[in-house]
């Protein structure tokens, strides 16, 4: 279950790469908390 976990993350993260990027370049200041908020929100989903 774990390593499925993680294959769905990867997988998630990847498919909104760019996304990622865009905000780094645009965002510079707010993407880490961002990139926390998203993974809260994945794990909620998920759980």
């Amino acid at each position: 279950f774990q390593s499925q976990l993680l294959v769905h993350i990867l997988h998630h993260l990847t498919l909104h790469l760019h996304q990622v990027v865009a905000h780094l370049v645009l965002h510079p200041v707010p993407v880490r908390y961002r990139c926390y908020h998203q993974a809260h929100l994945l794990q909620v989903q998920l759980h």
